[in-house]
């Protein structure tokens, strides 16, 4: 009675044992299913990682070339105002030009007319020499014919 009494405990631990060898089995098949996970999360984790630190760069490099950008805008924007100003100074040049010319066209002119004047005031100069040559020949003639004493 008492062997069996001792018969249905041990068979009742082998049942325990045997619920509990279960139980292990499946957390340790849990455990490894958990641990199988993890690596492909580590892994994951690690691929994000990567993507971040090329993202980072791109980030940084794009920056970059923002400011880049913009300081070839300034440089842009400068040569613009220096080119519409050179552009405002050849205006203002083409102008002046333009008066000079027709005030050097009016100083030609003014210059053939005082010419014309010259060469008719010589004209008339050496009309009158020739009258006045013309009268003191005349005026000799005329002395030479009357006696000396008479004056």
């Amino acid at each position: 009675m008492h062997l069996k009494e001792h018969q249905e405990i041990i068979d009742q631990l082998r049942g325990i044992v045997s619920e509990k060898t279960d139980e292990i089995s499946n957390m340790q098949m849990d455990l490894e299913n958990s641990n199988a996970k993890l690596q492909e999360k580590i892994q994951e984790l690690k691929t994000n990682e990567h993507q971040l630190f090329k993202l980072k760069e791109d980030v940084s490099e794009t920056q970059k070339k923002m400011s880049e950008i913009e300081k070839l805008k300034k440089q842009f924007k400068t040569q613009s105002l220096t080119l519409d100003k050179m552009e405002m100074e050849n205006s203002e040049l083409a102008q002046k030009l333009h008066e000079n010319l027709e005030e050097m066209k009016s100083v030609m002119k003014e210059r053939d007319s005082l010419r014309v004047v010259e060469e008719n005031l010589k004209l008339e100069r050496d009309q009158l020499k020739a009258n006045l040559q013309e009268t003191i020949v005349r005026v000799s003639y005329a002395l030479s014919s009357y006696p000396v004493n008479m004056f």
